[in-house]
């Protein structure tokens, strides 16, 4: 599995903004959601359901208002970001 650089900086900042707002121990059950939806797409590459702009680009739902956009080529599974479904549609470039 392949993390871009966009996830990573999306994954901080949400993570940065859960432990200020809300606390640490949200932050910390946020991403163990995290790890475990991405133990789940390891075993289950297919699962994510396709996207209508982006040919071969599938997302899955971490939490009602996060979802990760990822491709999958050969054996490899490249998580592309992570997208805040509360904003507005337009900011989406997959959906």
């Amino acid at each position: 599995m392949i993390y871009s650089p966009k996830l990573w900086q999306r994954l901080n900042d949400l993570l940065s903004y859960l432990s200020t707002n809300w606390g640490i121990k949200v932050a910390d059950d946020f991403l163990f959601v995290f790890e475990q939806k991405m133990n789940l797409l390891m075993m289950n590459p297919k699962i994510g359901r396709l996207s209508s702009k982006r040919r071969g680009i599938r997302s899955i739902s971490i939490t009602k208002h996060n979802r990760v956009y990822y491709q999958v080529k050969k054996d490899t599974i490249i998580i592309a970001t992570l997208f805040d479904t509360r904003q507005h549609p337009s900011k989406n470039k997959f959906e």
